[in-house]
């Protein structure tokens, strides 16, 4: 029998305690969940225990703590998006991150920035002459972008967001396409 990936339990009214399972400790082999306390309705706390597995499975959740973003971001670029990416996407994500986010953002608190923050960081890139693809790649390939609750309405990004990054494949037909147009 395959055990729960999440629960909800009732906490009174209108409160309700998330568990999101996030697997086994390697060394004692004992379950390790993420608890959250979300206040409002049961649809309110399936929609958390939603996002949340639908995070966790696509490696961009993050347990609610006092990592930075730099460190959250350090994470992100080893665990999802090296497997993922080329080697020279990969480290165009990380001069990205090094010259645009992580100064302006990297110190906080990663659970702390909000959506807001980041669409204002998108707009201040613009602002700054960056191209409108420079910030569509960020938006897309970067974790902000899920972080940006797909409000982010820069270039089109929102589509993007629901794909995370483009595979290389898609560049390369892309890129060809528009090349023979």
């Amino acid at each position: 029998m395959a055990g729960k990936a999440g629960q909800i339990i009732p906490r009174g009214e209108r409160t309700w305690l998330v568990r999101v399972f996030m697997g086994r400790d390697s060394e004692s082999g004992k379950r390790k969940y993420v608890n959250k306390t979300i206040h409002g309705t049961l649809r309110d706390a399936q929609a958390y225990l939603n996002r949340s597995q639908r995070d966790r499975d696509l490696g961009v959740f993050f347990e609610p703590s006092r990592m930075s973003l730099d460190g959250y971001l350090d994470k992100w670029l080893e665990t999802a998006a090296k497997p993922k990416l080329r080697a020279k996407t990969h480290r165009d994500y990380e001069a990205l991150l090094r010259r645009y986010v992580r100064p302006a953002l990297g110190s906080r608190p990663a659970s702390k920035i909000e959506p807001l923050e980041i669409q204002g960081l998108y707009a201040d890139m613009q602002e700054r002459g960056l191209s409108a693809r420079t910030v569509r790649v960020h938006a897309c390939g970067s974790p902000l972008g899920p972080t940006a609750g797909r409000k982010v309405e820069i270039d089109s990004a929102e589509s993007c967001l629901e794909r995370g990054p483009p595979k290389a494949s898609e560049r390369r037909n892309s890129s060809s396409e528009s090349s023979a147009g």
